[in-house]
């Protein structure tokens, strides 16, 4: 078997579980806190860094939420079962990179891990991510390319993967879709909530040797946790708005 097919392969067992990338980062964190966090908890720095660590993650989320709401219906879905696609995305930011999603996840891992206040912890969580992806595109690619032919083929030729060739963009054809961000993003943007409170708690603990809820903190968890279970109890009523569109 060529690497090329062997990797694709490996690709579509990484592509089952991608949601957890986030997971496995914070599990390396609580394994090894003994040697990150470098701020006291409750300090002015601790809380600067950790605003520009958020602030990172949200980008990535910013990122992910201005893709789906400008994607096509049946396209860039969270399936995890296997592949599929009704039309090819090419404009909007489709036009700049050919996986914008995965630069919106790198973002939000990053900001995670960055949390840590590590730095080895950042360049490990960089190439796990690198070995992640790189597998889960060709995989992703490999289908488009069979269903697509030359179309996708050209499109390929011009638009790079990752990183993004801001000359190339071109204003997206569809308006933003809030219900289809809604109806798809909400678990992703619960999941860094959930990621920055457990790491924050784990830091303070590391650090002070007892839980401390920072209020600031808690209070965007919860509101947070609220907004999820409302989105999360009307899944398949915004699902249902987002077909009638």
């Amino acid at each position: 078997m060529l690497l090329k097919d062997k990797l694709v392969n490996i690709g579509e067992v990484f592509f089952k579980y991608r949601s957890y990338i986030p997971l496995i980062l914070v599990i390396l964190i609580f394994l090894n806190r003994s040697h990150f966090f470098t701020f006291k908890a409750g300090c002015f720095t601790d809380g600067a860094f950790e605003a520009v660590c958020f602030a990172v993650s949200l980008f990535g989320f910013g990122i992910r939420a201005y893709t789906i709401g400008h994607c096509r219906s049946g396209t860039s879905g969270r399936n995890t079962k296997g592949q599929y696609a009704d039309s090819l995305n090419r404009d909007g930011i489709y036009s700049i990179a050919r996986n914008p999603l995965y630069i919106g996840n790198f973002f939000i891992v990053l900001g995670i891990a960055m949390l840590s206040g590590s730095y080895q912890l950042v360049l490990v969580t960089i190439l796990l991510t690198i070995c992640f992806y790189v597998p889960i595109i060709l995989t992703e690619e490999h289908f488009l390319l069979e269903k697509f032919k030359d179309v996708f083929a050209e499109y390929a030729k011009h638009v790079p993967a990752l990183a993004p060739n801001f000359k190339l963009w071109r204003k997206p054809e569809l308006k933003f879709n809030a219900i289809r961000f809604l109806a798809r993003e909400h678990d992703s943007y619960m999941g860094i909530m959930w990621g920055f409170f457990f790491v924050k708690l784990l830091k303070d603990y590391t650090i002070e040797k007892r839980i401390i809820f920072n209020s600031g903190w808690t209070i965007i968890f919860l509101v947070s946790l609220g907004l999820w279970s409302i989105l999360k109890s009307k899944k398949k009523y915004l699902k249902s708005i987002d077909k009638g569109l």
